[in-house]
C-alpha cells in the first residue's frame, strides 16, 4: 500500500531514480582501476586552456614550509601542469614511463639550455636569412650550425641530430632546420618561443652544396664565411680533422657551418679535451646524455602524440607488464626477412630472461586440464577482469616484416603458459621496406616513441632504432645477437646493455698531431668510455659508478 502511494507521485519517482543512477555512476568511477582509466583527458586537444598567467602554473603557495626533495626521481616524477599547450607532449610523457626512468635534470644543463633559448631568441628573429648568409657582418655575435637532414633511417637522422646539437650547444651556435625534411614535421618546436626552422626560401643548396668540406676550407686557409662538415659513417681524412682541438678552435670563428651526418658522436665528443670539461658538467651521468637531449629534442607534436596516446591506450591499458620489442636485422640482403633461426633466438632471449612466460602443451598443462579465469576468480567479472589485466603481458612488436609479430601472436594464443598469465601480442604499422617517406617517418616516430614507454624492451644489435627507444625510455635494453652469424647454438641469444646510452659506431679514434689528452681526461676516458656490445670498433658512454653496473 505504501509502494503505490509512493508511485501515485511521478515526479518523486523520477527524483529517487536520478539519485540512485548518479550514486551508481559516482560509485563506479571512484572504483575503475587506475590502469584502466579512461584516456580521453590525456589525449590532446586544441581546447586545453592557456594559462591565465605564469604564477597559476606554479605549485600552490603555502604558509606549510615542505619537506625537501632529495631524490632526482622524486623531482622528476613530480609532473607540472601543462603550460604549453602547443606542445602538451612536454610534460605528459613521463607520466607515462616507470618509475625508475625518471630523471631529473642536472642544473647545469637546465641552466645550459635556458641561455641557449635566449641566445636561438636573439639570434632568429627580425632576420634577413638571404643578406645573412652570404654576407655576415663581422660585428654579429651570433653563430649558426644548420642541420642537413639527409635521406639515412629515421633511428639515425635523429641521432645526428642530438648530436648536432650537442655541439651548438657547446660552441654557442644557433642550430637551424634544413626546412625540405620529415622531423621539423614531426617535433614540437623545442626553443620556446623562437623557431628553429629556416624558411623554405633560405639558400639550403648552397648551405649544402655549394660550401667547401672541412678539409677544403683548411687548405684553403678557413677563409670561407662557411664550411660544410661531413661526419657520416664514411668521413675523408679532411672530414676527420674536426676531432682536433686546433681545428675546433678555428671553425669558431666561421659564421655559418652546415652539419652532414648519419652518426651518434656525443661518446667521441667526451674523448676531445677542448670539449670534455663543459661535457661533464653538463651531464654529470654520462650514461644519461643522449636521455636529456632526446627528452629535450625529439617531442611529438600534438597531432603525433594524440596518435602514440590512443595506440598505447589500446595496446597497453590494463597490462600487468609492458615488453617492447624491436626486430630488425642487420648484415642481411633483406633487413625486412622473415628469417626462422632468427625467431628462434629472439624467443630464447625473452623466455630465457623472464621477459616473457613460457609455453606448455594442453596435455601437459594444470595436470591435463585448464582452469579457467572464471573459475579461479568466481566473485564477479569486474574483479576476474581487474586480475586479468595484472596477469596480463602486453607486448608491442616494431619491425618491418609482419611475420615476427604472427609467429609471437599464434605462439601465445594456441598455448597456455606455464604459470597461467596471459600475452598480448600488438604491432602497429608493418611496412615491409624501408622507403623513407613522410608517411614511413610518422609510423617510425611513433614506433619509437611507444617502444620507449616499455617496462621491458629488447632491442635488435646495431639498430639505431632501438637505440632512440632505450635513449627515450631510460632503458637499459635486452640486446638480441641477430645482426648475423647466429645461428651457433653456443651464441647467447641477448645481453643486458651496459648503458642507456647509443653506441658511436664509427669514432674515427686516433691523436691529432701534437695533442695528448692529459692524465686525468686519460683515465677518465679508460673508465666511462667502453667499446660497444654490438660493434667491436665502437664506443659507448658508460656511468661505471651506476648502482646497475
Amino acid at each position: 500500500m505504501k509502494w503505490s502511494k509512493c508511485c501515485s507521485y511521478p515526479l518523486l519517482t523520477k527524483l529517487l531514480v536520478l539519485v540512485l543512477l548518479g550514486s551508481m555512476l559516482l560509485a563506479s568511477i571512484l572504483t575503475l582501476p587506475r590502469k584502466c582509466e579512461s584516456p580521453n583527458w590525456l589525449l590532446l586537444s586544441n581546447q586545453l586552456p592557456a594559462p591565465k598567467s605564469p604564477r597559476t602554473n606554479l605549485s600552490h603557495e603555502s604558509t606549510t614550509p615542505k619537506k625537501p626533495t632529495r631524490s632526482p626521481i622524486a623531482k622528476a616524477s613530480s609532473i607540472p601542469p601543462i603550460t604549453n599547450p602547443a606542445c602538451v607532449s612536454k610534460w605528459q610523457h613521463l607520466m607515462y614511463r616507470k618509475p625508475s626512468s625518471l630523471v631529473a635534470i642536472p642544473s647545469d644543463l637546465a641552466l645550459a639550455l635556458k641561455s641557449y633559448e635566449e641566445m636561438h631568441a636573439r639570434c632568429t628573429q627580425g632576420k634577413n636569412w638571404g643578406a645573412t648568409f652570404y654576407n655576415p657582418r663581422a660585428d654579429d655575435p651570433c653563430r649558426y650550425l644548420v642541420y642537413v637532414e639527409g635521406t639515412a633511417g629515421l633511428g639515425n637522422r635523429l641521432l645526428s641530430l642530438a648530436s648536432a646539437f650537442a655541439y651548438a650547444l657547446l660552441t654557442d651556435r644557433v642550430l637551424l632546420m634544413d626546412p625540405r625534411g620529415h622531423i621539423p614535421l614531426l617535433l614540437c618546436e623545442p626553443f620556446g618561443s623562437s623557431s628553429w626552422l629556416l624558411p623554405k626560401d633560405f639558400p639550403i643548396w648552397d648551405m649544402e652544396y655549394g660550401s667547401p668540406k672541412l678539409g677544403e676550407a683548411l687548405s684553403a686557409g678557413l677563409n670561407s664565411s662557411r664550411v660544410l662538415l661531413s661526419l657520416r659513417h664514411e668521413q675523408s681524412d679532411g672530414d676527420r680533422q674536426f676531432y682536433c682541438s686546433a681545428v675546433l678552435g678555428k671553425l669558431d670563428r666561421v659564421p655559418w657551418i652546415g652539419w652532414h651526418s648519419n652518426q651518434y658522436l656525443i661518446p667521441r665528443f667526451f674523448t676531445l679535451p677542448a670539449l670534455w670539461p663543459r661535457l661533464l658538467r653538463l651531464f654529470p651521468d654520462v650514461s644519461l646524455a643522449s636521455t636529456h637531449l632526446s627528452r629535450y629534442l625529439f617531442l611529438p607534436n600534438n597531432e603525433l602524440w594524440e596518435r602514440i596516446l590512443r595506440i598505447h591506450w589500446s595496446y597497453f591499458a590494463c597490462s600487468g607488464k609492458k615488453v617492447s620489442l624491436q626486430v630488425r636485422l642487420h648484415a642481411r640482403q633483406d633487413t625486412a626477412e622473415f628469417y626462422p633461426p632468427a625467431f628462434s633466438q629472439i624467443m630464447r632471449c625473452l623466455i630465457g630472461n623472464l621477459i616473457l612466460p613460457n609455453v606448455t602443451r594442453l596435455d601437459q598443462h594444470a595436470n591435463g586440464r585448464i582452469k579457467p579465469l572464471s573459475v579461479k576468480l568466481s566473485q564477479s567479472r569486474s574483479k576476474a577482469e581487474m586480475a586479468a589485466c595484472k596477469m596480463t603481458t602486453s607486448v608491442l612488436v616494431a619491425s618491418l616484416q609482419m611475420k615476427y609479430y604472427e609467429e609471437l601472436k599464434g605462439l601465445y594464443m594456441n598455448n597456455p603458459t606455464e604459470d597461467d598469465t596471459f600475452v598480448r601480442v600488438h604491432m602497429a604499422t608493418h611496412d615491409g621496406s624501408e622507403v623513407h617517406s613522410l608517411d614511413q617517418s610518422v609510423k617510425a616516430f611513433t614506433e619509437i616513441w611507444l617502444l620507449s614507454m616499455g617496462d621491458e624492451l629488447a632491442t635488435s644489435s646495431w639498430s639505431t632504432f632501438g637505440y632512440v627507444a632505450q635513449s627515450l625510455g631510460a632503458l637499459r635494453p635486452y640486446v638480441m645477437n641477430i645482426r648475423g652469424g647466429f645461428d651457433k647454438e653456443s651464441l647467447t641469444p641477448c645481453f643486458v646493455g651496459q648503458s642507456f646510452d647509443p653506441c658511436n659506431h664509427y669514432p674515427f679514434l686516433g691523436q691529432c698531431e701534437g695533442e695528448t689528452p692529459n692524465s686525468e681526461h686519460t683515465q677518465w676516458i679508460e673508465t666511462h668510455i667502453k667499446p660497444c656490445q654490438d660493434e667491436g670498433g665502437g664506443i659507448q658512454l658508460v656511468q661505471k659508478s651506476s648502482s646497475f653496473l
